[in-house]
């Protein structure tokens, strides 16, 4: 073999060596990102549980200074005591919020999320703020809930807590929308949004707005059509929504 084939050689398995370092290397730091956000997911969701059992302490003992003056003293220490420990949980909980989004963002760019634990608890809030005309509900081909705002523009919130995965217009037929990641395959689809009012990697919380009711996209009027999965497809396949959201309408 002649010098200059074997250069060649040498040269194409070097590049094949450093390429393959490199997809290596990226798949490490994709799997630091997933563990490393899955553990910030879990801290948040410990702080939350914390600052909510502190605030039913801290109710026991003001019912407890209405009731018993002797004991004011001793439940007036313990009452600061929990101020204290309220705050410092509610400090480390915003750097943890905060170095979550850094990390969502990281990982979007580079893969799926991570399969989360359960980001919000149980509960379901009211997406459209003010209104709760329901004009076309699930079923058949119409795979999530519409409600009608009568040309208004309210605001669009957050049923639950999750992470930002989506947030634009793909032109798909649902417009301006946001897709949020609730974690153990649990998604809500918001469609036909006027603006956005959040960012993909954002941890937002239940109630918070992502934006207004609009008719961007397939749409013939001002409304909000909501998607909701568990099985990670919230596009395609979806369950009825208005069967978790309805237990607050009207609330």
């Amino acid at each position: 073999m002649s010098k200059r084939k074997i250069k060649v050689v040498v040269i194409a398995f070097l590049l094949v060596v450093l390429s393959f370092y490199g997809m290596n290397q990226g798949n490490i730091q994709a799997v630091e990102l997933k563990n490393k956000q899955v553990l910030l997911a879990n801290n948040i969701i410990k702080s939350i549980k914390y600052q909510k059992d502190i605030m039913t302490e801290l109710e026991i003992l003001k019912n407890k200074e209405n009731q018993n003056t002797d004991a004011l003293n001793i439940n007036l220490t313990l009452e600061m005591t929990f101020q204290k420990t309220l705050e410092n949980l509610e400090i480390e909980s915003i750097k943890d919020k905060l170095e979550f989004q850094l990390v969502n963002k990281q990982i979007l760019s580079v893969g799926n999320t991570a399969k989360l634990p359960y980001l919000g608890d149980g509960s379901y809030t009211w997406p459209v703020e003010g209104y709760f005309h329901v004009s076309q509900y699930y079923g058949g081909i119409h795979k999530g809930v519409d409600i009608n705002t009568l040309g208004a523009h309210p605001n669009v919130v957050a049923v639950q807590t999750g992470i930002v995965v989506k947030a634009g217009n793909e032109n798909d037929g649902f417009g301006n929308k946001v897709i949020i990641y609730h974690g153990e395959n649990t998604y809500t689809l918001y469609a036909h949004l006027q603006t956005i009012k959040t960012q993909v990697g954002q941890y937002i919380e239940e109630g918070t707005p992502v934006g207004i009711v609009g008719h961007t996209g397939d749409s013939t009027g001002d409304h909000l059509h909501i998607q909701l999965t568990k099985t990670g497809d919230v596009e395609n396949n979806t369950i009825d929504p208005y069967e978790y959201i309805k237990l607050v309408e009207n609330k």
